[in-house]
């Protein structure tokens, strides 16, 4: 306890305090708390004062019996391995380990951002690829946490993302996530930032999407200009035709204009037995 205080303690992170650290844990049988100071010890540092470290814990390391192998190239194999069956936390516990041995090595990073999206940790996921690609990491995870189905922190990391500025496809993704989200509010003002940045016209996809949340968060006016939009542009589209002419509707039925809406059906042949425009 004296020594793991010292390390979390110690001021300029220097290595000297959590080696201690590790040494005591490894002395009373604790290896996963023992590697993991050895993380925080072994990033500051030299290469060639990383190898001497390692050689002399090397063997408190493997008479420990973790379950995660000593040498880098066989816990970033076990850590993938680990990574495929869902056991998340082995993994990471390997890649952190990783890490820890050749704290410049971009692909681990990327190996650790992958977890940590698994686990739907959007600060973790950013730190790691931002060390790995720069000012592109914060995308990147937006990305990585938007195709592991971690909706929520995709949002968080797109629109951390966005404080740097964004082309179209950027702010279709941050709608997209927010979509998944459901929220609504979000992905409006993301469908919105993609049209600003497109002054050559949209896609019916984003068209539609954006109809869809303005209905959704009460802009009703707003909402019937893009779905009107939509209809003219989708004529040749029966799916988005035929949203684009739903979001209208509902538009205009938001508004309380709920006869305008019925002869807008009739006239575009959408005719419900029950319902006459007169």
């Amino acid at each position: 306890d004296v020594h793991w205080t010292g390390a979390l303690a110690n001021p300029g992170n220097h290595a000297g305090p959590w080696i201690n650290a590790a040494r005591a844990c490894f002395a009373l049988g604790r290896a996963a708390d023992a590697s993991w100071a050895l993380g925080w010890a072994f990033r500051p540092t030299s290469v060639d004062w990383r190898r001497a470290q390692l050689a002399k814990l090397e063997p408190a390391w493997r008479a420990a019996g973790f379950d995660v192998p000593f040498d880098l190239p066989a816990a970033q194999r076990h850590g993938l391995e680990a990574l495929e069956r869902g056991e998340l936390d082995l993994a990471l516990r390997c890649f952190r380990w990783c890490d820890a041995v050749d704290p410049k090595n971009s692909v681990v990073k990327h190996h650790l951002a992958t977890t940590y999206a698994m686990m739907g940790r959007v600060y973790e996921t950013v730190r790691e690829l931002s060390a790995a690609e720069g000012d592109d990491g914060p995308r990147q995870a937006g990305h990585t946490l938007l195709q592991q189905q971690k909706y929520t922190p995709a949002v968080q990391a797109f629109q951390y993302a966005s404080l740097r500025g964004g082309d179209a496809d950027d702010w279709r993704q941050l709608a997209l996530a927010a979509w998944f989200a459901e929220d609504d509010e979000v992905a409006a003002t993301a469908y919105r930032q993609v049209i600003e940045a497109s002054p050559d016209g949209v896609d019916s996809q984003t068209l539609h999407g954006y109809a869809v949340v303005l209905n959704a968060t009460g802009q009703y006016e707003a909402a019937e200009h893009v779905a009107r939009q939509l209809v003219e542009q989708a004529r040749d589209d029966a799916l988005f035709y035929s949203t684009g002419m739903h979001s209208t509707a509902r538009a205009l039925l938001g508004q309380g204009r709920a006869a305008e809406a019925v002869q807008y059906a009739h006239e575009r042949g959408v005719i419900h037995r029950d319902i006459k425009p007169d």
